[in-house]
Order: structure tokens, then sequence, then C-alpha cells
């Protein structure tokens, strides 16, 4: 099987749609910073 660290989260399928680049910087960067808007439910 497969360990976690090598399991693809689903909002990386979501961003690779949307944009490779904001996948490449979310999912292997790590450059995500949270605000305001994105913590609100």
């Amino acid at each position: 099987m497969f360990t976690e660290d090598e399991l693809l989260p689903i909002s990386a399928l979501q961003h690779l749609i949307f944009c490779e680049r904001q996948c490449g910087l979310i999912h292997i960067e790590g450059a995500w910073i949270e605000n305001r808007l994105t913590l609100e439910a």
C-alpha cells in the first residue's frame, strides 16, 4: 500500500485543474498562508 506521505490530497486535484502553478506553490513549495477568509466556515 501507500504511506501517508505518498497520498495526494483531494484539494491538490482541484488546484491542479484550476492552475498548475497554484497547485505547485501550495502542495510542493508549501506557500500557503491562512487568512481571515480561508479560516471562516
